[in-house]
């Protein structure tokens, strides 16, 4: 807080009467300083405009009658002692100049030592205004200019004037502000310091019954009478308030004998109320949990009573019909649930006859997709109300199911007999092989045995070799024994495929492993007629190092197996026929990982279709040509129990690469 503003938080906590005090002795000390003021000013006007050119009057006539017949630019130490002469101490002029008429200077005198010396040329009057200047004609010298700067002080009777006033006015002044102090506490202090002594006494005391002395009849007279009345105001409400106290006091016993009562019947009351409280909150939290059973339940539920409103709508029928439980309740069933519409009679034949009705499995159409639901109707029972609980579940999946079961019952019987027709196989195979390798051996010139008989027979070898050369027979009995070894390696593949995995990672040679899965997938007729074609070119880049691959071989030639036939397919559905298809397979070392990658070149697939593709039951084939569980089984297989990693990246148009990562 700056010093001004503690001051005047000073005088406005002063009491009234020293308030009044400051302001008369402020009023006092300013009237002084005004009157200072104005006879400070008034002195150097009277200087300036009467005693200065009364002295240059003076010296003009000096100058013009004494000197008036001699040369004053000649003898300038001589008019220069005639002005000196001339400044008397009393006189207002500070220094004088005698200056010819083309402005030179004659002479010039100071009041004291120390001045600054005029100027040798008379300065124009706007560049030097404080000099006085009066015109004389001189008889020799002509036309004259006196210049005088007048003294910077006041006069010095002045000064001894204001002096001697300056005490009177400020004794005269304090008396008078003294005696009007004391009238002021007369007429205004005290009656009003009287008005607090009796405010206090009331504050307090609370002595309504005292009054305050009306002394005059001006404004403190007008307040004096005021404060009686507004004590005699109050005097009488607090004998009103007094009686009406007695009067609460005598209600007050009255009402406690009556809250005691009261209190009893609210502590009943409340006995009551918490029983219902939680009578209530257990209804309620049982109204809850089922409400959550109900929800949490993987089928439709919808109660209706037996008007066919709709009383129980659970989430599920929310995901199923798109329409939201407040939307549905109180409404007609068939209205919310058109599929139902056909079926309203066997609903009332269930709550009629207390009977369970099913409706069987019926088509339901959902932004496009078909989906199969089941519908089964059960009567409500034992309750006040009758009704109806209608359950409909979505069996799509679960006949999908069905038909995975009975295609992989197909599959293990096919893979069974598989078993069988290729250990019967086997056998001829064997006997095919062991015969063609005997016949080679049997015409061989080299065996002794066969020279004996030859010889006993009169047949020369040579020429019979070289006959079967010609003919071609030797080439035919060599295709006879690689078809027959393929065959047998055929039959071996298909045996240890169908064999039963021991779900347990062994070390394997990755590339072996590809080479007996290319034979398999060879084995599909439509895939080796393209192979035969060149329509279909496998190329394979195997890193032989993998020697040591822990995997399942039975589960892994599985996705192998499915993953060449998925690429085989995509090259199939291409629209470009004249593009030759290629299926590139190859394995290196990534670190700690074995890499398998298996490439096309066919149509491949936008990032919605990539998104969804081990998705179980997804499938873009045709109805009836695939499951579409292939490639979510090769996932499961590879990233549960080989705890690895299969990715998919494909280009709609240029093809499609699947990457197998395993754990070395």
């Amino acid at each position: 807080m700056n010093p001004l503003s503690a001051l005047r938080q000073y005088i406005a906590n002063l009491p009234l009467g020293r308030k009044l005090l400051v302001i008369q002795i402020s009023v006092v000390v300013a009237i002084c300083a005004f009157s200072i003021v104005v006879l400070t000013l008034t002195a150097y006007y009277i200087s300036s405009q009467y005693l200065l050119p009364s002295a240059l009057h003076r010296i003009q006539h000096v100058v013009q009658t004494e000197a008036g017949h001699e040369s004053l630019s000649r003898s300038a130490q001589r008019t220069q002692n005639l002005l000196q002469s001339l400044l008397e101490p009393e006189d207002e002029i500070e220094q004088v100049a005698l200056y010819q008429a083309d402005g030179r200077l004659i002479a010039q005198a100071n009041q004291g030592a120390g001045r600054e010396p005029l100027t040798l040329m008379l300065p124009p009057p706007e560049q030097n205004p404080e000099l006085h200047r009066m015109t004389i004609t001189h008889p020799q010298e002509g036309t004259l200019t006196i210049t005088a700067k007048a003294r910077s002080r006041l006069p010095q009777h002045f000064v001894l004037g204001i002096t001697i006033a300056a005490p009177i006015m400020v004794l005269v002044i304090s008396v008078v502000l003294f005696i009007l102090n004391k009238v002021v506490q007369r007429l205004i202090t005290t009656p009003i310091l009287h008005l607090i002594t009796i405010a206090n006494t009331v504050s307090l005391g609370e002595d309504y019954q005292v009054r305050a002395q009306k002394k005059y009849d001006d404004e403190t007279g007008v307040l004096a009478s005021a404060f009686n009345t507004m004590l005699s105001r109050i005097e009488a409400r607090d004998q009103m308030l007094t009686d009406e106290r007695d009067r609460a006091e005598r209600a007050g016993q009255q009402a406690q004998a009556l809250a005691h009562e009261t209190r009893r019947a609210n502590k009943t009351l409340e006995h009551e109320v918490q029983v219902r409280t939680r009578v209530e909150h257990k209804l309620t939290g049982l109204q809850n949990f089922l409400s959550s059973i109900i929800d949490s339940m993987p089928s439709v539920l919808i109660a209706v009573d037996e008007q066919l409103l709709i009383q129980q709508w659970n989430n599920e029928a929310e995901k199923l019909f798109d329409v939201k439980r407040v939307a549905a309740l109180n409404q007609q069933v068939n209205t919310i649930v058109p599929l139902l519409a056909p079926h309203l009679p066997s609903i009332r034949r269930s709550i009629s006859q207390n009977s369970t009705q099913s409706v069987g499995r019926l088509p339901h159409f959902i932004e496009g997709t078909e989906k199969i639901l089941e519908i089964i109707i059960y009567p409500l029972q034992g309750g006040r109300h009758s009704g109806a609980v209608i359950r409909i579940d979505d069996i799509s999946e679960r006949l999908q199911m069905e038909e995975v079961v009975v295609q992989s019952e197909k599959m293990i019987s096919v893979g069974q007999l598989a078993a069988g027709m290729a250990h019967e196989i086997n056998n001829p195979l064997g006997a095919i092989i062991q015969s063609a390798q005997n016949i080679r051996r049997r015409v061989s010139p080299t065996l002794a045995k066969n020279s004996e008989v030859a010889s006993q027979l009169n047949i020369d070898l040579y020429l019979l070799n070289r006959y079967l050369e010609e003919r071609e027979v030797m080439r035919f009995l060599s295709s006879i024994q690689d078809a027959g070894a393929r065959a047998s390696s055929i039959v071996n593949n298909v045996l240890q495929f169908s064999r039963r995995s021991n779900r347990t990672l062994v070390p394997t040679h990755l590339s072996d492993l590809i080479r007996r899965t290319l034979e398999i997938a060879y084995s599909d007729l439509d895939i080796k007629h393209r192979i035969d074609r060149h329509e279909i070119e496998v190329i394979s880049d195997l890193d032989e190092s993998l020697e040591a691959v822990p995997c399942i071989p039975n589960e892994l030639e599985q996705v192998l197996l499915n993953l060449i036939k998925n690429a085989a397919q995509a090259i199939y559905c291409r629209q470009d026929t004249n593009l030759r298809g290629k299926i590139q397979i190859r394995t290196r070392r990534d670190g700690k990982w074995a890499l398998i990658s298996i490439e096309d070149n066919g149509i491949g697939m936008d990032n919605a279709t990539r998104k969804r593709i081990f998705e179980p039951f997804f499938t873009t084939k045709e109805v009836g040509e695939g499951t579409g569980l292939g490639l979510s089984v090769s996932f499961f297989i590879i990233s549960n129990n080989h705890k690895g990693v299969l990715s998919v990246q494909s280009t709609p148009g240029t093809g499609t690469e699947f990457s197998i990562r395993l754990r070395l």
